[in-house]
């Protein structure tokens, strides 16, 4: 069931949620909900063929996700998540899933980058498919997983997490991480945002210098 068209005047719809370190931005945008545009070009219920409309006025992003009552799929989704004093991160998916009594959103083609309080870049990650938990801002990287440091580290997974009460990155599986040193391997890595550290862990190996 295709949403309504809300307000022709303003072509443009956004319904915020905020909770104290959370702002959820559901944001559908252009001529009509039909057209095509990046991020935010249209917004359908799938599921059933009900009404599935969030009340605006809920306290946080996780009470908007508990008054569904069908899977709302989002064309282009931005979710704003606060990494508490240390700055904070921006989720960009072309595609999000919530489900009705769940706080963890299914993501296709995403793109998140965190920035600290001084709003210099700490990191980026880009990934096929991935959750997020809306109440808690962890998130979970999937499939192709690619992500850069502040400091100009590349690296590559098949799977990355985000935790957000120590603000840290992490995987547990073969990771492959490039600086302006060389090439290296390792067994996964962990890198502490809040400090800027990045340190691969487990049969850790150059594989090339420079």
């Amino acid at each position: 069931m295709d949403v309504p068209t809300p307000n022709l005047c303003a072509r443009a719809v956004r319904t915020a949620a905020r909770a104290s370190s959370i702002v959820l931005l559901l944001a559908a945008s252009g001529p009509s909900f039909g057209s095509e545009a990046s991020f935010g070009s249209e917004a359908e219920l799938a599921s059933k063929a009900t009404d599935s409309f969030a009340d605006a006025s809920a306290n946080s992003p996780a009470e908007i996700a508990a008054q569904l009552d069908a899977e709302l799929v989002l064309r282009g989704m931005i979710f704003v998540g606060e990494r508490g004093e240390h700055g904070d991160f921006v989720v960009r998916a072309r595609e999000a899933r919530f489900q009705p009594d769940s706080n963890v959103v299914q993501l296709d083609d995403v793109r998140v980058v965190a920035t600290d309080a001084d709003e210099r870049r700490n990191f980026e990650v880009r990934f096929d498919k991935g959750e997020l938990d809306i109440e808690s801002n962890n998130f979970t990287a999937m499939g192709d997983v690619r992500g850069t440091t502040g400091d100009g580290r590349h690296y590559q997974a098949s799977w990355v997490r985000y935790i957000h009460e120590e603000d840290l990155l992490y995987s547990d599986v073969p990771v492959v991480m490039e600086d302006e040193t060389g090439t290296f391997r390792g067994d996964g890595f962990r890198y502490y945002a809040d400090q800027r550290r990045f340190r691969l862990i487990g049969n850790v190996r150059m594989v090339q210098a420079r």
